[in-house]
């Protein structure tokens, strides 16, 4: 070995191919989700009147979720989505959960808050997380995992 972990492949080889080639699409998809949804937290957080209709049990709730999607969930969705990009298989399956749970919170938070300016966009962005997902969980062969992993693990 190359003192490298299999699951590091550098760019160029089958594994790093297999993840970075077949799945650009859905890694830049959910940099554009996360963008948008950060700017949608701005938006929301900068102007009172977009939580107004809110009661008053849902508005700390909507408020930390705003602030979490900009300190945690984008970032992280950003960052693993371009280390995937440059052929990290580890982080292209961290992209995986991240994307599951940021699509999780949007469908739970976003959507069941009351019709109002942001709601299209939060629309926007939960199609944008799924249409990634799905197109990622798709692209992802056994191929590199198989070979990232130790030699005890048997794979169907």
């Amino acid at each position: 070995m190359n003192g490298k972990s299999p699951a590091e492949d550098p760019p160029g080889t089958p594994a790093s191919r297999a993840i970075s080639d077949r799945a650009v699409v859905w890694l830049w998809l959910s940099i554009a989700a996360a963008v948008l949804a950060a700017a949608g937290s701005v938006i929301a957080l900068t102007n009172a009147p977009i939580y107004a209709g809110l009661t008053p049990v849902f508005l700390p709730q909507a408020l930390a979720q705003d602030v979490a999607n900009l300190v945690v969930a984008a970032p992280a969705m950003i960052i693993t989505a371009i280390l995937a990009l440059r052929g990290s298989l580890r982080a292209y399956l961290l992209w995986l959960g991240v994307v599951t749970v940021h699509r999780l919170q949007l469908r739970d938070l976003r959507v069941l808050h009351p019709f109002g300016p942001l709601f299209l966009l939060w629309v926007a962005v939960l199609g944008m997380c799924i249409y990634a997902l799905i197109g990622g969980w798709r692209r992802l062969t056994t191929a590199p995992l198989r070979r990232a992993t130790p030699a005890g693990v048997r794979w169907p």
